[in-house]
Protein backbone atom coordinates (compact mmCIF):
# COMPACT_ATOMS: atom_id res chain seq x y z
CA UNK A 1 0.00 0.00 0.00
CA UNK A 2 1.60 3.26 -0.54
CA UNK A 3 1.39 6.44 1.22
CA UNK A 4 -0.70 9.30 0.44
CA UNK A 5 0.94 12.14 -1.35
CA UNK A 6 -0.06 14.87 0.06
CA UNK A 7 -2.39 17.71 -1.15
CA UNK A 8 -0.87 20.55 -4.06
CA UNK A 9 0.14 24.17 -2.33
CA UNK A 10 0.86 27.34 -3.50
CA UNK A 11 4.00 29.36 -3.04
CA UNK A 12 3.41 32.75 -0.81
CA UNK A 13 6.05 34.93 -1.64
CA UNK A 14 7.94 35.18 1.48
CA UNK A 15 8.33 39.22 0.93
CA UNK A 16 4.54 40.49 0.62
CA UNK A 17 2.88 37.67 1.32
CA UNK A 18 1.08 37.41 -2.24
CA UNK A 19 -0.06 34.08 -3.70
CA UNK A 20 0.25 34.62 -7.36
CA UNK A 21 3.22 36.21 -9.28
CA UNK A 22 5.88 33.78 -8.46
CA UNK A 23 8.47 32.76 -10.89
CA UNK A 24 11.45 29.99 -11.05
CA UNK A 25 14.85 32.21 -11.09
CA UNK A 26 17.48 30.16 -10.19
CA UNK A 27 18.31 26.25 -9.66
CA UNK A 28 21.22 25.29 -7.03
CA UNK A 29 22.36 22.11 -6.73
CA UNK A 30 25.05 20.64 -3.68
CA UNK A 31 25.92 16.68 -4.02
CA UNK A 32 29.08 15.18 -2.17
CA UNK A 33 29.14 12.08 -0.16
CA UNK A 34 29.56 12.45 3.16
CA UNK A 35 31.43 14.84 5.28
CA UNK A 36 33.40 14.80 1.81
CA UNK A 37 35.96 17.85 1.40
CA UNK A 38 34.94 18.16 -2.13
CA UNK A 39 31.63 17.60 -4.35
CA UNK A 40 29.66 19.04 -7.00
CA UNK A 41 27.97 22.32 -7.61
CA UNK A 42 25.22 23.10 -10.47
CA UNK A 43 24.09 26.69 -11.00
CA UNK A 44 21.39 26.66 -13.11
CA UNK A 45 20.29 30.45 -13.71
CA UNK A 46 16.93 31.22 -15.83
CA UNK A 47 15.41 34.63 -17.18
CA UNK A 48 12.54 34.55 -19.36
CA UNK A 49 12.01 30.40 -18.97
CA UNK A 50 15.56 30.21 -20.44
CA UNK A 51 18.81 28.65 -18.92
CA UNK A 52 21.09 31.38 -19.77
CA UNK A 53 24.05 30.04 -17.43
CA UNK A 54 24.89 26.93 -16.08
CA UNK A 55 28.05 25.66 -13.87
CA UNK A 56 29.20 22.43 -12.90
CA UNK A 57 32.38 22.38 -10.73
CA UNK A 58 33.72 19.03 -10.11
CA UNK A 59 35.93 18.28 -6.81
CA UNK A 60 35.59 21.67 -5.42
CA UNK A 61 37.15 22.34 -1.91
CA UNK A 62 33.77 22.68 0.49
CA UNK A 63 34.67 26.11 2.85
CA UNK A 64 32.87 29.11 3.13
CA UNK A 65 34.38 30.84 0.08
CA UNK A 66 33.12 27.93 -2.70
CA UNK A 67 29.67 27.60 -4.07
CA UNK A 68 29.74 24.30 -1.63
CA UNK A 69 30.18 26.03 1.43
CA UNK A 70 26.32 27.94 0.84
CA UNK A 71 25.13 24.14 0.67
CA UNK A 72 21.87 23.67 2.94
CA UNK A 73 22.94 20.43 3.98
CA UNK A 74 25.97 20.42 6.74
CA UNK A 75 27.82 16.60 5.29
CA UNK A 76 25.20 15.07 2.30
CA UNK A 77 23.58 16.80 -0.53
CA UNK A 78 21.19 19.94 -1.27
CA UNK A 79 18.90 22.01 -2.96
CA UNK A 80 17.53 25.55 -3.19
CA UNK A 81 15.25 26.61 -5.52
CA UNK A 82 14.90 30.35 -5.98
CA UNK A 83 11.14 32.47 -6.86
CA UNK A 84 11.30 35.83 -7.54
CA UNK A 85 7.65 37.83 -6.99
CA UNK A 86 6.08 39.93 -9.88
CA UNK A 87 5.18 42.55 -6.52
CA UNK A 88 7.60 42.80 -4.94
CA UNK A 89 11.74 42.71 -4.94
CA UNK A 90 12.13 40.02 -2.57
CA UNK A 91 13.31 36.66 -3.41
CA UNK A 92 12.49 33.77 -1.45
CA UNK A 93 14.02 30.38 -1.50
CA UNK A 94 13.34 26.64 -0.90
CA UNK A 95 15.98 24.92 0.55
CA UNK A 96 16.02 21.20 0.85
CA UNK A 97 19.04 19.16 3.06
CA UNK A 98 19.57 15.49 3.36
CA UNK A 99 20.76 15.34 6.93
CA UNK A 100 21.11 11.97 9.17
CA UNK A 101 18.85 9.90 7.02
CA UNK A 102 15.70 12.77 6.77
CA UNK A 103 15.04 15.41 4.65
CA UNK A 104 14.82 18.84 5.50
CA UNK A 105 12.97 21.71 3.92
CA UNK A 106 12.75 25.45 4.64
CA UNK A 107 11.27 27.99 2.85
CA UNK A 108 11.95 31.36 3.61
CA UNK A 109 14.58 34.39 2.48
CA UNK A 110 17.59 33.07 4.35
CA UNK A 111 20.10 32.70 1.07
CA UNK A 112 22.90 30.54 3.15
CA UNK A 113 21.34 29.00 6.30
CA UNK A 114 22.27 25.43 6.93
CA UNK A 115 19.48 23.07 8.07
CA UNK A 116 19.84 21.18 10.99
CA UNK A 117 17.16 19.99 13.81
CA UNK A 118 15.67 22.28 16.40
Amino acid sequence: MSKPTGETKQFVCQGCNNEVGAYLIRTEIFEREEDAKTGTYVDIMMEDGCVFHTTDTSSVIVDNKSPLGNNPSKRRNGLRIHFGCEYCDETSILSIASHKGNILYKFGTDTVETLQFS
